[in-house]
């Protein structure tokens, strides 16, 4: 039934998917069980709400006891997790007391993103990410490239995981950045 609803957009739309749905909820309430689960859970659930057309706010109670559990994932997995609160609470569909930390939304650190560039002939992202470019700049960028190499990927992420996030011109034909 997951692999269903993971398929299905991660929504939980069908009749037997609203049985499922509280083990979901109560798998996101339990990190000392089984962490994978309980990291796994939680992104179904953010997931599920942050497409809802008028969603409950149900992870309030999940951010204030869990967070630092949720640092606690593998930097891609904590990074999605916390850049999904990030969308929710700017949606209004969630309130995040204590405030998230937006250093916990990047899977590497600038520092390490400079690194990875240094030598790469990424110049242009190389001088966007020195001079923190502002979101749309960001978006430019990205909406700019015919071809990403990994330095390039690894950049195009940290630009949109930063607190400033990354904003193409035209997001709706913008192509999404590949986060594998």
């Amino acid at each position: 039934m997951i692999e269903r609803i993971v398929a299905d957009g991660v929504r939980f739309r069908h009749p037997d998917d609203f049985e499922v749905h509280p083990s979901v909820l109560l798998a996101a309430a339990l990190p000392d069980e089984d962490f994978p689960t309980f990291i796994f859970a939680t992104a179904l659930a953010l997931s599920d709400m942050l497409q809802a057309d008028d969603p409950p706010d149900t992870l309030f109670w999940n951010w204030n006891a869990f967070q630092a559990q949720y640092v606690l994932a593998d930097p891609p997995l904590r990074a999605a997790l916390m850049n999904g609160f990030r969308v929710a609470e700017l949606a209004g569909r969630v309130e995040l007391d204590p405030a998230l930390k937006h250093v916990d939304c990047l899977r590497v650190s600038r520092d390490a993103v400079l690194s990875v560039l240094d030598g790469s002939g990424e110049r242009a992202l190389m001088a966007a990410i020195l001079s923190e470019v502002d979101a749309r700049e960001a978006g430019r960028l990205w909406s700019a490239v015919d071809t990403v190499s990994g330095p390039a990927v690894t950049a195009f992420r940290y630009l949109c995981e930063r607190e400033e996030g990354l904003a193409p011109p035209d997001a709706t034909s913008a192509a999404l950045i590949p986060w594998s």
